[in-house]
């Protein structure tokens, strides 16, 4: 499976350069089907960075998530309250408290 996900410039730079191998997603419908293997098609306003999927790992939540991995392979966090002001920035915590989560291990396809 083909899946697109869409990222701010500063993520897309982080994913880009190498620096991000996590992405982190609300397992709402879209993202119910998404398997090891599938490849995501990042994308940032005109560009495009393919990336295939090598694992999943599903979260209760933020905070349980933030507990068991390295946030600076989500980007650059200095600490795991710095990672969750933004996580909430995109997802409301009214939103986000009705999804599990999701941990994406992606490598990029060149």
């Amino acid at each position: 499976m083909i899946i697109e996900m869409h990222l701010t410039t500063e993520f897309f730079q982080l994913l880009k350069s190498g620096k991000k191998d996590i992405e982190i997603r609300l397992l709402d419908q879209k993202r119910s089907n998404l398997k090891v293997g599938d490849t995501i098609l990042f994308k940032c306003k005109n560009d495009v960075s393919p990336a295939s999927v090598v694992d999943i790992s599903i979260y209760d939540s933020f905070e349980d998530m933030v507990k068991l991995i390295d946030i600076k392979r989500i980007g650059n966090f200095t600490s795991s309250k710095d990672l969750l002001n933004a996580l909430y920035n995109i997802y409301p915590k009214n939103k986000a408290s009705n999804y599990k989560v999701l941990a994406i291990i992606i490598k990029r396809l060149v």
